[in-house]
């Protein structure tokens, strides 16, 4: 009978470059009590003889190694779908392409969860590295607001209790730092490839609907951000605002639907304030999010009337 792996890591990548190498080779180089499986290359459409060595290279660098070539870019989203889908371990990380997992960092999580079987993510915090810049700040979770209101817990870990409306909010987790309990992920029907980008966020909050969530206080990974980073774009709330709306979906209290709607109502202030400060984009951005807005609306069940309510507060802890 084969045992199931503990961990299998999924990559999906636009462009196969020395910063690909350099991803998995942090995650070859984790040691710790925990079996490795498959590390899965999703190559998203690429076709330059560049990117093709690259992934040529690291395909016989290790047995554990296995790339799946695209014939077209299907997006982030649709390529970790397809990568999950030869996972097979109890355990799977997405780790893009630019970013990197720090010593220990497999292993620090599953020791913290090994008690707690149903847990459904465990989250680790992690180093947030501005390349353009050339400055870092460590415990980017744990400094933000939702990190310092975080109870204390016991020793360096916190179960939180389905944080849904917490994570609306604010998640306290990141691509870079999150395992995720494959089945809780198969479960949930994987990424919506509907949302191009913020699909973790969407995914986040509809696995923390169903399950309990571990933070872990320490940090497991480093986000490499530059500019042209994705998460530096214009359209940033734009799509955060659509992961929100796309929940609408899910069978949701009555408290759970104002929060989101109340986090779609901020996203859309957020942006439009980003427009009215931007000349470069001005009114014709104005009116593409207005257009962008009706059809999410119209693609969507009706969105019910916004109540007020004050701030959501912390969430619950064992």
């Amino acid at each position: 009978m084969t045992t199931r792996p503990d961990v299998d890591v999924v990559t999906p990548v636009g462009r196969p470059d020395h910063a690909l190498v350099v991803a998995v080779e942090s995650v070859l180089s984790q040691q710790g009590d925990f079996s490795l499986g498959r590390i899965i290359i999703v190559n998203d459409g690429d076709k330059s003889p560049e990117g093709r060595a690259v992934l040529d290279s690291l395909s016989r660098r290790h047995p554990a190694i296995r790339v799946i070539d695209l014939p077209s870019n299907v997006g982030p989203a649709a390529a970790r779908n397809i990568g999950t889908r030869e996972a097979s371990a109890t355990w799977v990380a997405f780790l893009d392409a630019d970013d990197t997992m720090l010593p220990g960092a497999i292993d620090v999580r599953l020791r913290a969860a090994r008690e707690m079987p149903d847990i459904g993510m465990i989250c680790g915090d992690f180093i947030w590295r501005d390349l353009t810049a050339g400055t870092e700040r460590p415990g980017a979770i744990r400094g933000s607001a939702a990190g310092r209101a975080l109870p204390p817990g016991d020793g360096s870990a916190v179960r939180l209790r389905r944080p849904f409306e917490a994570f609306v909010e604010s998640p306290l987790a990141h691509m870079c730092s999150t395992l995720f309990s494959l089945d809780a992920f198969r479960a949930a029907k994987g990424f919506d490839e509907r949302i191009w980008r913020q699909h973790d966020y969407n995914l986040f909050l509809r696995l923390t609907l169903r399950h309990d969530v571990l933070f872990v206080k320490a940090d497991v990974g480093t986000y490499n951000n530059s500019v042209g980073s994705w998460s530096r774009r214009q359209d940033t709330n734009d799509w955060r605002a659509l992961a929100c709306l796309a929940l609408l979906e899910q069978d949701l209290s009555d408290d759970q639907r104002r929060a989101v709607l109340r986090k779609v109502e901020w996203c859309y202030r957020a942006r439009r304030y980003a427009c009215l400060a931007d000349r470069a984009y001005g009114a014709a951005a104005l009116y593409r999010l207005k257009e962008a807005r009706c059809a999410v609306a119209r693609s969507l069940k009706p969105l019910a009337p916004v109540v007020p309510r004050p701030h959501v507060g912390r969430p619950a802890v064992s």
